[in-house]
């Protein structure tokens, strides 16, 4: 099992590498074989505070030898210098012989269970197998307001290959307001936004996908649908099967522990504007999974809780 690490990019960079094709991302899709779609519909849902469950955290170190720097390290595990020296809480690129430089930080799950998960504040796309998991994605997951991808409990309905975009009604709309080419259908190829893997779940009209547009992946961008780069809707196609259960989820707060029983946490972002206490989620997790409250560092909790950075912290004190 592997875990890929992704680094985030700029914003801006990804709407300017768009044109048509940034307005023509709708995942909303009618392909030409599809069984029965509807449009989105955006309902209510209660947010989901404890569906992923604690598992490990597993941090990634390397030794520092004679001649290395951050600099050095950074470029020899693909990093950005500064980045770096961020995670490990550093202002210049100078080290020792012997240190141990943490490199990344990631947890992975702890659920006994089959099928997909899709947690929308952390953009990320778990896939388990045999009762543990399988692998994780990056993803990208509806826009805040009318386009956010609606929460529930789904399964695969169907699956197809290079498909044709049929573009919905409401796409066109757009389109037309933009002073754009209002397009009805696009053919597999390039131009596609779907690309060439279609993973089509059975309602609200929703499927997780490729995309021709790779750099907006991690971001809530989409038309509603669960939005993947080419590679990894490739490798996810062939895992699933027609009737593989889906979940998406809305967890802003996890916890998970390390191999010495200490705590992480995970806060995310607010994308969709719940309005989670996440400081008290954070505690009530906490005391769901047994955690001795006197162990835990109250100050490191609540600046995690308050910065959302979703970034894996240890809240155990020393």
């Amino acid at each position: 099992m592997s875990f890929k690490s992704f680094t985030n990019i700029s914003i801006a960079l990804i709407f300017t590498s768009f044109s048509l094709v940034n307005i023509a991302l709708a995942e909303d899709k009618k392909i030409d074989n599809s069984k029965k779609t509807a449009k989105i519909e955006i309902k209510n849902s209660k947010p989901d505070y404890d569906i992923l469950k604690p598992g490990k955290v597993v941090v990634k170190t390397h030794t520092v030898v004679k001649g290395e720097n951050f600099n050095t390290i950074a470029k020899k595990h693909k990093i950005d210098p500064k980045e770096l020296m961020k995670i490990n809480g550093v202002k210049t690129p100078y080290t020792s012989i012997g240190k141990k430089v943490t490199i990344d930080t990631y947890s992975v799950p702890g659920n006994k269970y089959d099928g997909i998960i899709v947690n929308i504040p952390e953009q990320k796309l778990y896939y388990f197998d045999d009762a543990k998991i399988n692998e994780a994605y990056v993803v990208s997951v509806g826009l805040p307001g009318k386009w956010q991808t609606p929460l529930g409990q789904y399964k695969v309905s169907y699956k197809d290959k290079a498909p044709v975009w049929k573009v919905p009604i409401s796409i066109q709309q757009e389109m037309a307001a933009k002073g754009l080419p209002v397009k009805t259908e696009v053919a597999p190829g390039p131009k596609n936004p779907l690309g060439n893997w279609w993973m089509g779940l059975d309602k609200n009209g929703l499927g997780i996908h490729s995309t021709n547009a790779p750099l907006s992946i991690g971001y809530s961008v989409t038309h509603g649908c669960i939005r993947m780069t080419p590679v990894s809707a490739a490798e996810l196609f062939k895992k699933v099967k027609e009737s593989t259960p889906v979940k998406i989820i809305y967890q802003q707060v996890k916890i998970n522990f390390d191999d010495n029983k200490k705590v992480y946490l995970e806060v995310y972002k607010d994308s969709y504007n719940k309005k989670m206490k996440t400081e008290q989620l954070a505690k009530d997790l906490l005391t769901k999974y047994n955690v001795d409250m006197k162990t835990i560092d109250m100050d490191k909790l609540q600046n995690v809780a308050k910065i959302k950075d979703g970034n894996p912290t240890l809240i155990s004190k020393s």
